[in-house]
């Protein structure tokens, strides 16, 4: 799935199904990411009727890999509903869960949400203040921790932030972004039927 893609799967609710976070052989420190830059898509929900906005940045390393993805999704014209979503790769201890600081501003956490086969997935309400702490900031650390209880840090560059989540983006409504729904209709339809499989074999 690509970068493009993937964002439009958050939007349309497929954030549960994400594959392809590859796990750093050390820590993120490093692996030297270089990052991909801040992207923002929008697509419109039919059951809500209202648009619904994600503003993302993917880490990857130097040969390409990602590392780790952080994305705020947000209602299109809407001050309350913002929630930031969080995907590393597999391998973390879950108990402490995600640790999201800007610079040196305190820091919240974020419980795991679900695990597939290659990343885990944390999601969490936020609030404006926490918005703005983002546009004036410089570096956003996404802390976790792995199984020698060591933690992983995920520097995440804030440079293009509030350009990127103050765009104005048209949602899209050509066939290429009906095929894209379509694709992602069916990957939920999959991961439905993959959990309710889980849940039988317990």
């Amino acid at each position: 799935m690509n970068f493009r893609s993937l964002a439009i799967a958050i939007v349309t609710g497929l954030a549960l199904g994400f594959t392809g976070i590859a796990v750093p052989s050390a820590t993120a420190q490093q692996a030297a990411p270089a990052p991909k830059g801040w992207g923002k898509e929008c697509n419109k929900d039919p059951k809500i009727n209202k648009v619904l906005c994600i503003t993302t940045f993917e880490l990857v390393s130097r040969n390409g890999q990602p590392l780790a993805l952080v994305a705020i999704q947000e209602i299109k014209g809407e001050a309350r509903g913002k929630s930031l979503l969080v995907v590393v790769p597999t391998g973390m201890l879950i108990p402490p869960g995600i640790s999201i600081k800007v610079d040196n501003n305190r820091g919240i956490k974020a419980a795991y949400g679900l695990c597939s086969r290659d990343s885990c997935l944390s999601q969490r309400p936020i609030t404006e203040a926490f918005i703005n702490q983002l546009k004036r900031g410089a570096v956003l650390n996404v802390t976790t921790i792995n199984p020698r209880s060591k933690a992983a840090i995920f520097k995440i560059t804030l440079t293009g932030f509030t350009k990127a989540y103050e765009s104005d983006v048209t949602p899209p409504v050509n066939e290429l972004a009906k095929g894209v729904q379509k694709l992602a209709d069916e990957a939920r339809q999959r991961l439905l039927e993959e959990q309710k499989k889980k849940t039988k074999t317990k």
